[in-house]
């Protein structure tokens, strides 16, 4: 198999972005959204949808604080949309946790599952064609529940 990437005539991307936030100190809540179109234009003129753009996102976030706003818990609902004309990638929603420690000014512990449910999508900025034609698409999806801990130390001034 032969990977080869080609830049097009001319692609056209437009899109509309926004985020509201409420802060209320004890908790949050946060409202975004990010709506994608795009399409190319061929050497001869064709007009094609770009199949690799990021799917349009709307995301609802939670977030309570505890603990002298020491610990941080919450969720999201993310729902994204396939990109229009893309043969493989599907609409899909996501529900995803996260919590956060601030244990002093220099130690602090991060936990996030994302994907809770285990939903199985193919992100569509990873999905390739053959270049052959018809052109047969190809999808990678994406991990299951991923379940990601950090932690921060801060060391000196």
């Amino acid at each position: 198999m032969c990977v080869q990437y080609q830049n097009f005539a001319n692609a056209k991307i437009n899109g509309f972005e926004m985020e509201a936030v409420y802060d209320a100190g004890w908790g949050y809540t946060g409202l975004s959204a990010s709506i994608i179109d795009g399409h190319t234009n061929s050497y001869d003129g064709e007009r094609a949808e770009l199949l690799t753009i990021p799917s349009s996102q709307v995301t609802a976030q939670l977030g309570l604080r505890f603990l002298e706003d020491k610990l941080t818990v919450g969720g999201e609902v993310q729902y994204n949309g396939k990109p229009k004309g893309n043969p493989i990638a599907d609409d899909y929603t996501l529900v995803n946790v996260f919590a956060s420690y601030q244990a002093s000014d220099n130690f602090k512990i991060d936990f996030r599952a994302d994907n809770l449910f285990d939903v199985k999508y193919a992100n569509p900025l990873n999905i390739t064609t053959s270049g052959q034609p018809p052109e047969p698409v190809f999808a990678a999806y994406e991990p299951g529940v991923t379940l990601k801990l950090a932690a921060t130390m801060r060391f000196g001034g």
